[in-house]
């Protein structure tokens, strides 16, 4: 009997079950699953296997992915400046408008000009963030400068040393030729009160650093006819340097005597700028020795291809001195220079001077108060 109820209670109370399972909520299940898609999200806790640390505790060799941007903000490989003009504006820094503009303005350039332009680019930006590409570029321009297949040769002749090659140089009004070249050399010059003066010469080189040479001119003391040497000791086109000796000697048509008038003389280029300097002495063995001071310097300025400056003072003083202390009559000379090849982008092988002459200390001598002069130089080699 006993029995009979156990089994009748356990009967009955499985509806109640059935009915307690039925009335759960159905939605139960879906809340249940957002929970668990919305604990997902939240940021990895360090116990986490997605959290990096953990694997790298897990796997040693685990790499962390790095980041599509570099430190500096771009993209790899990405231009650091970009199309925007402004950008990289720290101190000392250009832009990439900046380099394009001037790169543009270099293109057609001789070689020294566009190595002296991208100089002054870096002394303004020394931080610039093409500086790789200018000095890579600067390189190539030094080369071209002492290439020497391009100076002065021929297609089938041999390359030779820069400091064998021509070199270039400008010529002065009234002082001496320091560069010893085949050259062909004419001037004209007129001053009040009535001075006139008409020079001709021509110079023969023996060697590249050997010349003699042979012509007119008149000088204070009346027409000569001249000869002598110019010997360059040294002679280099890489380091654009002269340093010469000159040795000529003359002969006074009226009154006749002869004089003799060594000289040193350098020069120098520097950039656009021709810098020269000469000292000698002037010695006539007449009744008594005379010998006479003279020298000079000359700052020629190359503007253009085609044109250039040029400022000149030439010193004539006697060691005699007089009430009014030695003879002298030293000028200054000034004008302009012309390359009419270089126009046609040609070699400098022709050169003309106009400038105008004016004592600016004198005693004694009064040959002219001032002078207009012109001069042209026809260079063979």
């Amino acid at each position: 009997m006993r029995r009979f109820f156990l089994a009748f209670f356990v009967l009955s109370s499985l509806p109640s079950v059935a009915l307690a399972q039925e009335d759960q909520d159905p939605f139960d299940d879906l809340l249940q699953d957002d929970e668990d898609e919305s604990f997902g999200t939240d940021p990895q806790k360090p116990g986490d296997p997605e959290d990096p640390e953990k694997k790298k505790k897990l796997d040693p060799g685990f790499e962390e992915p790095e980041d599509d941007l570099d430190p500096s903000g771009t993209e790899p490989g990405g231009d650091l400046l970009g199309d925007d003009p402004l950008a990289n504006q720290t101190l000392g820094a250009d832009s990439a408008e900046t380099y394009r503009l001037t790169l543009a303005s270099v293109e057609g350039m001789d070689p020294d000009d566009e190595m002296q332009t991208w100089d002054a680019y870096l002394q303004k930006y020394p931080t610039s963030a093409f500086r790789p590409q200018i000095e890579k570029r600067m390189e190539q321009l030094e080369d071209q400068l002492y290439d020497l297949n391009r100076i002065h040769r021929k297609p089938d002749e041999a390359p030779v040393d820069a400091d064998e090659a021509q070199l270039q140089f400008s010529q002065g009004l009234l002082i001496e030729n320091v560069n010893p070249r085949r050259r062909v050399q004419l001037t004209l010059e007129w001053g009040l009160p009535d001075y006139a003066n008409f020079g001709a010469d021509y110079e023969h080189p023996l060697s590249r650093a050997f010349s003699v040479h042979g012509g007119i001119r008149r000088r204070f003391t009346g027409m000569n006819i001249e000869g002598g040497v110019h010997w360059a000791l040294v002679k280099s086109a890489r380091t654009n340097t002269l340093f010469t000796f000159i040795g000529d000697v003359h002969l006074n048509a009226n009154p006749a005597f002869v004089g003799f008038r060594p000289q040193l003389a350098f020069g120098k280029r520097l950039g656009k700028l021709d810098v020269q300097a000469q000292a000698g002495v002037d010695i006539a063995p007449r009744a008594k020795v005379d010998v006479r001071i003279l020298g000079g310097a000359n700052l020629t300025y190359r503007a253009s291809d085609a044109v250039g400056l040029f400022l000149e003072t030439s010193l004539y003083m006697n060691t005699v001195s007089g009430d009014a202390g030695p003879y002298r009559f030293n000028q200054l000379t000034f004008g302009m220079k012309f390359y009419p090849a270089r126009k046609a982008k040609k070699p400098d092988n022709t050169e003309i001077n106009l400038g105008a002459s004016v004592p600016y200390t004198s005693a004694y001598w009064q040959y002219h108060f001032g002078s207009l002069m012109g001069q042209a130089n026809f260079y063979l080699d």
